[in-house]
């Protein structure tokens, strides 16, 4: 790894050897660390290709959350309408049970007035 006083002992000799214009324009030509922190075309489309894999991994996993909540929504429409079901149902008892509560009351009254008409 190159340090800053071996860029700067670079910059002396080249002074001493083409002058302070020149050698200020090759220090400029040379890149800020080492050249191994470059990074390369072949770098560069590996993270291309490494970001369209992230893409196509979080484009099948929104659309697995897409499909999970569309079968929440059919759950629920299969749950309103079971409640809707059972209303019906209770709708359709309550008049029996109310019928059948007055039969059975009128049959005690009956029972007890027989009672006292005996006793």
């Amino acid at each position: 790894m190159i340090s800053d006083a071996d860029r700067r002992r670079l910059h002396d000799a080249l002074v001493q050897s083409i002058g302070t214009q020149p050698s200020e324009v090759l220090m400029e030509l040379l890149p800020p660390a080492g050249w191994t922190d470059l990074a390369t075309r072949t770098d560069v489309l590996a993270l291309k290709t490494d970001i369209e894999i992230a893409k196509t991994e979080l484009r099948i996993e929104i659309q697995d959350v897409r499909n999970e909540i569309h079968d929440v929504k059919n759950e629920i429409h299969d749950v309103r309408n079971d409640v809707q079901d059972l209303r019906s149902r209770v709708d359709g008892i309550v008049p029996k049970l109310v019928m059948a509560n007055i039969a059975s009351m009128l049959g005690v009254a009956g029972l007890v007035l027989g009672a006292v008409a005996i006793a």
